[in-house]
């Protein structure tokens, strides 16, 4: 699917709850630039928050109710939230260090580990990053054009001194969530076309034609055994 139809897609989405989008991102933003200054307590929050915008956006996607207070939900499944975000930054960070382009592929393999999480709540961090890994695999160039087409947008943004990324963030968002939805379609149609394959594989079916009645060699046995005894009390 081209970078435009995932745009459309979360277009048609988003305009209808842009306001709620909006202030979310917007209280996410601040509540992280006034802990900024600390660094630890951005590390504690970045994460559960993380994995709250997810549930959000997800939920937008999926035409589901949602509210305000649903961005703190994140809280709810803390460690793996908070692990996941700073195990994520680690990994990138490393690979930046090498080169800048690793860290890009690095980010872009990592991309989906929190709407993975939030779908899989009983995931482990490593868990959620893999399975990240794994749908990205194939898919980390369509994932950077989609976001590279939004580069006009950008590009306005900066122009406004930033006013208008507060609109073009949760847009940015919800298609990224619409990417998600359609690995995981791809995914989940794989996982059951494997499963229908197996089940095909190991199944055996037996045809009443094919059951071939063997000779009871048991009993001649038995019964020649008796014929001989026989003839040799008789002698």
């Amino acid at each position: 699917m081209e970078a435009k139809n995932f745009r459309k897609k979360a277009w048609n989405k988003f305009r209808d709850n842009q306001g709620t989008m909006i202030v979310i991102l917007l209280v996410v933003a601040l509540i992280e630039a006034v802990l900024s200054f600390t660094f630890v307590g951005t590390i504690v929050i970045a994460g559960p928050l993380a994995l709250g915008v997810a549930g959000c956006v997800l939920a937008l996607c999926r035409k589901q109710k949602f509210e305000l207070v649903d961005m703190f939900k994140g809280f709810n499944n803390f460690v793996p939230a908070c692990l996941l975000y700073i195990v994520n930054t680690i990994f990138v960070g490393l690979w930046s260090i090498l080169f800048i382009v690793p860290g890009i592929v690095a980010e872009l393999s990592y991309s989906m580990s929190f709407y993975i999480l939030q779908d899989n709540p009983t995931m482990t961090q490593s868990e959620a990053r893999n399975a990240s890994i794994s749908m990205m695999n194939g898919h980390k160039w369509e994932l950077f054009c989609l976001r590279f087409s939004f580069i006009g947008w950008i590009l306005l943004g900066i122009l406004t001194f930033g006013i208008l990324f507060v609109w073009v963030a949760p847009y940015m968002k919800t298609a990224e969530a619409e990417f998600y939805r359609h690995l995981k379609s791809e995914s989940d149609v794989e996982i059951s076309e494997a499963q229908n394959s197996t089940d095909e594989a190991i199944r055996v079916e037996v045809k009443p034609e094919d059951i071939k009645e063997e000779p009871n060699t048991t009993s001649e046995n038995v019964s020649s055994s008796e014929t001989t005894s026989s003839n040799e009390t008789n002698e």
